[in-house]
C-alpha cells in the first residue's frame, strides 16, 4: 500500500502541479474580492478530483492492467485512490480555512468551523460522485461524468454559498449546526462511494 501511495505521489508532483498554481490563483481572488466567497470553496472541487487526473494517467500507461500482476489487492487499488482525495481535500481545506481566517483577523472559531465543514463537505462530494462511475467504465468514459459532476458541484457551491450567507445574517446558529451535519453525510457518501468502487472494479475486465 506504501508503494502504491509513493507511486500516485511521484505523479501528483510531475502531472499535477499546476494545481498548486490554481489553488492560490483561486485563494486570492476569494479573499480578496469580497463577492468572491465562491472561489474559496472551488479548490477543493480541484483536490477531489485528482484521482480522476491520475487514473487519466494510469489508463495510458496500460498502469490499470499492469498492476494486475502485482500482489495488491482490488480493495488496495481502489483504496489509493480514495485516500489521496481525502488527503489533497484536507490539505486544501486546512489552507483555505487557515487563510480565511487570517484575512479576516476575527476569532470567530464556530464560523471557520461551520465554513471549515462545509468545504470539506463539497471536497468529498467531488470523489464520491466521481469514482465508482470511473471504476465501472474507465478513466475515458468516466471523464465524461468528470464534466458532469464538476458543473453540478459548483452549481450546488453557488447555492450554498448564497444559503451560508442568508443563515449568516439571519440565524447563525443554525447554520453552526448545518456545516457538521452536511459534513456527516458526505463522509457517509464518501464511504458508500468506497465501498461502491470496489464492487465496481472486482466485476470489470481489466
Amino acid at each position: 500500500m506504501k508503494g502504491l501511495l509513493l507511486k500516485d505521489w511521484y505523479m501528483i508532483c510531475r502531472h499535477c502541479r499546476a494545481y498548486l498554481v490554481i489553488l492560490v490563483a483561486f485563494l486570492g481572488i476569494g479573499l480578496c474580492s469580497p463577492e468572491g466567497a465562491f472561489f474559496l470553496y472551488y479548490p477543493v472541487f480541484i483536490a477531489g478530483s485528482i484521482p480522476m487526473t491520475l487514473l487519466s494517467y494510469d489508463n495510458v500507461s496500460r498502469w490499470e492492467s499492469y498492476s494486475r500482476t502485482f500482489p495488491y489487492s482490488e480493495g488496495q487499488l481502489v483504496a489509493v485512490k480514495y485516500l489521496i482525495s481525502l488527503f489533497a481535500v484536507l490539505a486544501t481545506a486546512l489552507v483555505t480555512v487557515l487563510a480565511y481566517g487570517a484575512i479576516q483577523g476575527g476569532t470567530d472559531w464556530m464560523a471557520l468551523l461551520s465554513m471549515g465543514c462545509m468545504v470539506l463537505a463539497l471536497g468529498l462530494l467531488t470523489p464520491a460522485l466521481m469514482l465508482p462511475w470511473v471504476f465501472k467504465f474507465g478513466a475515458e468514459k468516466g471523464r465524461i461524468v468528470f464534466y458532469v459532476v464538476l458543473v453540478l458541484l459548483m452549481l450546488v457551491c453557488g447555492v450554498f454559498v448564497g444559503f451560508s450567507n442568508s443563515m449568516e445574517m439571519g440565524l447563525p446558529g443554525s447554520f453552526t449546526l448545518i456545516g457538521p451535519m452536511t459534513l456527516g453525510a458526505a463522509i457517509l457518501l464518501f464511504a458508500g462511494s468506497w465501498v461502491l468502487s470496489k464492487a465496481f472494479s472486482k466485476r470489470r475486465e481489466w
